[in-house]
Parts: structure tokens; sequence; C-alpha cells
């Protein structure tokens, strides 16, 4: 599997030169062509899992167009626009996946979707359990030659979606690069078995993840990440001392109820300011009731309707409030 050659001394922020591909598009490349559509189609798939499994950086859109076969049934890739990234970690949870699907082992699968993050605490495990069991049931019939990897990650991450769970967009991706994988292999060869592909990868993934050297290694890095931070300890505890002093420490308090708390407050300030205006309002209708009968001779401020006009605001005022509060829902 090759890629074309860029020609840097030829290319610009505009212009990308690269070499010309001489080849047929991949589902066109048959028998009566000259080409082993057998070989096209496993070269195809292993280079496309090595992509995925040993380099961590994979085809996007391996779609026909994009996929061309030389004479001697070499693949030719082009258009790299679309590309999915997978970290180290990443690619063994991935093989866990791929394990646990070929196992039709619904605890596996859930301990690759812990392993990849995808699951947070506010997910209901129990009912994801539930229905990723259901799912296994879906293919427990089939033969695995029958069983569509892609379309099974999808089904997967379809799922987890339904349960909020957090899957990143180049699990999507490689998703979908997975269905036209399998499209295209089973269009030049429906004898050949994707599952029977990818699984040398998974476990050879699956065996690094248990090496002893990789898990030193892992350990000396922690050890070493310690080091770093007990060496920094006496810098970080002098400069929080001197913050201290300064008056300049900030301390952070969460309240998980915080939002609770809000409300409340809101409805008690809402109940206080409803008791304040109707108490306001009994107190200018006492005023009037008692200076209409304390005068008998109308008077120059009698003459104007001063009182009318403090009831009108008064009662627009008090209706205003009253919806305000009511519309709020904090009452």
């Amino acid at each position: 599997m090759y890629t074309p050659v860029i020609f840097s001394a030829y290319s610009s922020v505009k212009v990308l030169t690269m070499s010309l591909v001489d080849g047929t598009k991949i589902t066109e490349a048959t028998y009566d062509k000259g080409f082993n559509q057998e070989i096209v189609a496993e070269r195809f798939a292993t280079g496309m899992f090595e992509q995925i499994f040993v380099h961590g950086f994979f085809h996007g859109d391996p779609h026909p167009g994009n996929i061309f076969v030389t004479k001697n049934n070499d693949i030719v890739l082009i258009d790299f626009g679309m590309v999915g990234r997978l970290s180290e970690h990443m690619r063994h949870s991935l093989a866990l996946l791929v394990q646990g699907l070929k196992s039709r082992h619904t605890d596996r699968v859930m301990d690759a979707l812990y392993s990849m993050n995808i699951v947070h605490d506010q997910v209901d495990r129990d009912r994801l359990r539930d229905d990723l069991d259901h799912l296994r049931l879906k293919y427990y019939d089939l033969p695995m030659s029958e069983i569509s990897l892609g379309e099974a990650v999808q089904d997967l991450f379809t799922v987890a979606n339904q349960h909020d769970c957090l899957v990143p967009a180049d699990l999507t991706m490689l998703g979908k690069a997975l269905l036209a994988v399998e499209s295209i292999v089973s269009t030049l060869a429906p004898s050949v078995a994707i599952i029977d592909i990818v699984e040398p990868f998974g476990r050879t993934l699956i065996k690094e993840r248990y090496d002893p050297r990789r898990f030193a290694k892992k350990v000396q890095n922690e050890v070493q990440d310690g080091f770093n931070t007990l060496r920094l300890l006496p810098k970080d505890v002098s400069m929080t001392l001197k913050d201290i002093r300064k008056g300049k420490l900030k301390v952070s308090i969460s309240i998980s109820e915080m939002k609770d708390l809000i409300k409340k407050v809101d409805r008690i300030s809402n109940k206080l300011a409803f008791s304040v205006v109707l108490l306001s309002f009994s107190i200018i209708m006492a005023g009037v009731i008692i200076g209409g009968s304390l005068t008998a001779e109308p008077t120059i401020l009698l003459q104007i309707p001063a009182i009318e006009i403090g009831l009108t605001i008064t009662s627009l005022m008090f209706l205003w409030i009253i919806w305000a509060i009511f519309r709020s829902g904090r009452f």
C-alpha cells in the first residue's frame, strides 16, 4: 500500500504537487482486467487495519474514488482530507473491543468502553449493560464470517450515544471507515472474512498491552513523574505561603446543591417583596379611608387627584410585581 510522493519544491500554500497515480479504481480492478481480486481485497484490508491498529493514523474516507490499484495489484491511497488519529491507549482498548465483539462477551465490551473513557459517571451502567447484552443477542446466531465488523461497531456506538456516552469523533470516523472497507472487500472478494484479517492485529495489541517491558516502562514513567512532583513540591509550597501572606490565596468552594439553594433564596426574596408591596398597598388604602373621613371641607390638595394617581400607580406596581414573581416560577 502506497501514497503519492509529494514534491515540496514544486508545492506552495495553494498548490500541492504529487506524483502521478497510474492505476484503476479499486472496484473496477477485476479478473477480466488482469487483477487478482482476492489479493487486492486482502492487501487493502490489511493495509487499512495496519494504519488503525499499528500506526494509529488512518485514512478517514476510504471510498472507491480514493483508492487505486496498479498493475502489480498494489494499493495507492489518495485524498487525505479526512484522517483519524488513535492514541496507543485507544488502540489497545480497541483491540479489547474487537476481541469482545468476536467472542460475543458483553463484559469484555463494557471493559473496553470503560478503558476508552466513553462511559462517564452519570451513565446508568446497569441499563447500558442490558442494552449491550441485547445487542449481543442480535449477532449471537450469526457465523463470524457473516458479521459486519463495521456495522457491529456502529451499532455499539449508537447504543453508547443513546446513553449519553462520550464517543470521540475519531472513533465515529473509524466506524464509518470500517463500513467502507467492508463494502469494498465484499464487492471484490465476498469469500474474504474481515474478522479473520483484523483478529491478528487485535491479538498483537493485546500481547503488547500485557508485555512486561511495556509495564516496566509505564512504571518507570510514573516513578519519574513522582520524582518531578517531589522536586517541585518545595517551590510550590513556598509560592503558596507567599500568596497566603499577601492575602492572594484563592479558595474555590463547590456546593453540589447550589442551584437548589439559589432557588430557595429567590423564593424567600420574592415572598418578602410581595409582603412589603402588600403592606404598602394596605397602608395607602387605610390612609385614603382615614383621610376621606376626617376631611370635611374640600381643600386645594384634595382638588388634585393625587390619591387616585397614587392608587393607580401603586396598583400597577403591585400587579407587575405579582406577575413577575409568578412568571419566574420561584414563588
